[in-house]
């Protein structure tokens, strides 16, 4: 029921983008509101340059639904 933010990184070699990519389609299915961004690098962690694009939408997903 509450909203959910998904970020992932095509190359992330911990968690296949796979798994992210099947639950935003099963989320979709359902009409469960939630954001999924996908960064063209950035690894597991999401470092840089694409960590800072990914806090400031995690920033402000946080400043509008809490």
């Amino acid at each position: 029921q509450s909203p959910l933010q998904i970020h992932h990184a095509v190359n992330d070699t911990v968690v296949n983008i796979g798994y992210s990519i099947e639950l935003s389609e099963v989320l979709t299915q359902h009409n469960k509101f939630f954001e999924f961004y996908q960064y063209g690098g950035g690894g597991h962690d999401i470092d840089s340059p694409y960590f800072e694009e990914a806090i400031l939408r995690t920033v402000a997903f946080f400043k509008q639904h809490l």
